[in-house]
């Protein structure tokens, strides 16, 4: 596991294109076999978020496959996939870099399919409705509004049906 910190961080100083490939051998080896040497999901998720945050990354597709499969697969790691998932969408400069708008789609579907292991839902449809989501593709606007619309639609329910008394007694963070 700490051989793939010290790629990552030799990978940062490389050309992009072998920096790419050391990225596809990690992506490689650590899902082979389903997974077979991977003891703890919630660090490879955290692997994940940031082998996308390296400039060069052009691993996109191959990652948002890993973060679905993953998320589909192991539901002890789907916290730790919805927290990594916030912190990528609510980054603002990775929605000018074309690599990763695939894993951004990920992030959002995962944000909006799991909400309930978020802690602050509010920051999630914050980050989805950002003025500069309006940058990616049609595809992946259309996966932010479907999870932003299901982020939302749990508080909408509250403030229709919940007495106003018991609404204002609901912590800040559940009130947008």
């Amino acid at each position: 596991m700490d051989i793939c910190k010290v790629l990552i961080n030799y990978a940062l100083k490389l050309d992009p294109e072998f920096c790419n490939e050391i990225l596809g051998c990690i992506l490689l080896t650590c899902s082979r076999n389903v997974y077979e040497i991977i003891v703890d999901f919630d660090w490879y998720v955290s692997l994940l978020g940031e082998m996308m945050k390296i400039p060069h990354c052009q691993k996109g597709e191959e990652i948002e496959n890993q973060l679905v499969d993953i998320v589909m697969r192991v539901k002890d790691a789907r916290p730790q996939l919805v927290r990594v998932g916030r912190d990528l969408l609510i980054d603002p400069a990775l929605l000018g870099n074309p690599f990763v708008h695939r894993i951004l789609s990920a992030a959002a579907w995962v944000s909006g399919e799991y909400v309930r292991f978020s802690k602050i839902p509010s920051e999630l449809v914050e980050a989805l409705l950002q003025p500069r989501a309006s940058l990616l593709p049609s595809s992946i606007k259309a996966v932010y509004i479907q999870s932003a619309f299901i982020v939302f639609l749990p508080f909408m329910c509250i403030i229709v049906f919940l007495p106003r008394e018991l609404f204002l007694q609901l912590p800040k963070e559940w009130k947008i």
